[in-house]
């Protein structure tokens, strides 16, 4: 997606305040097949990606406009 086939992979610590749980996580083929099909959650993912990659002016910005 996004044309992100072929790059290199890099792991991102995440702030401590988020708590991830198994619970919300798609269990099905269904549910995964119908997150893949939510545009909200490509597009908040995409510029979460962007402001962890970006300098910490465009971040500021991105982060009031969304």
């Amino acid at each position: 997606m996004f044309g992100m086939t072929n790059v290199k992979s890099i792991s991102l610590p995440l702030a401590s305040h988020y708590k991830l749980s198994d619970e919300e996580s798609p269990k099905t083929v269904e549910e995964q097949h119908y997150m893949d099909d939510l545009l909200d959650v490509n597009i908040v993912g995409s510029i979460l990606y962007v402001m962890v990659c970006m300098h910490p002016n465009k971040t500021y910005v991105l982060s009031i406009v969304s």
